[in-house]
């Protein structure tokens, strides 16, 4: 058997085996009737300013601050304040450039140059000159680095405003957290003044006789 199964391995061979795939033309495929039957949810980004909603005017102002100050988004808005000035520079590079320049030179003629040898005469020059120059974007090279800059500007952009909507998040959930905690400090300060009646109390019972020290004492550990 062993000798029969390397014989016929032996004679097989991957003649007349070809594959039956093609590659798809990309410009083929229509996404628009592949989607035409999904539904999407309409996702908008979060409004401007949205914390003004809960109408406290100290969380306003914690979040002025805040944004004011923060290092973090200090740096945030100096890359995107940067990007942006890419854009307007790569953009600049694909129009011409137009260069104008004027001047007026006034100066006195030095005694051994006027005829008159008294230097008492003045010349003016008055220069003007303006300069066209345009560079053919042949290979396309301007356009893409002004799309390229202008992609980086966006995202930072959304950098920029992801960053102010985390902290002023992160603000306003810490002010909702104080809230509950200057609620539990009201509460002790009250049960303190309770528990400070009622050792005065039992003060006023021992004084009177009524009752003996162990049982304010006692009643102080409860």
């Amino acid at each position: 058997m062993a000798v029969a199964t390397a014989l016929l391995a032996s004679c097989a061979n991957s003649h007349g085996l070809h594959t039956k795939n093609t590659l798809l033309d990309a410009n083929a495929l229509q996404p628009n009737q592949s989607l035409k039957d999904a539904h999407f949810s309409a996702a908008n980004w979060p409004k401007s300013e949205w914390w003004q909603s809960f109408d406290d005017a100290q969380l306003n102002q914690l979040i002025y601050d805040a944004m004011a100050s923060s290092p973090a988004l200090q740096v945030v808005n100096t890359l995107a304040d940067k990007a942006n000035a890419h854009v307007i520079a790569a953009d600049a590079e694909r129009y011409p450039d137009v260069d104008l320049n004027a001047g007026i030179t006034r100066s006195r003629v030095a005694k051994v140059d006027d005829p008159l040898l008294e230097g008492k005469s003045y010349s003016t020059l008055r220069t003007a000159n303006i300069g066209l120059s345009y560079t053919f974007d042949l290979w396309g090279g301007k356009k893409d680095a002004a799309e390229a800059a202008l992609g980086q500007a966006r995202a930072s952009e959304l950098d920029r405003q992801a960053s102010q909507l985390t902290l002023a998040a992160n603000v306003t959930r810490a002010w909702n957290n104080l809230n509950p905690s200057w609620n539990n400090a009201a509460l002790a300060q009250q049960n303190l003044e309770r528990a400070a009646g009622i050792a005065n109390i039992q003060q006023q019972h021992v004084s009177a006789g009524l009752t003996s020290g162990l049982n304010r004492s006692i009643l102080r550990w409860c």
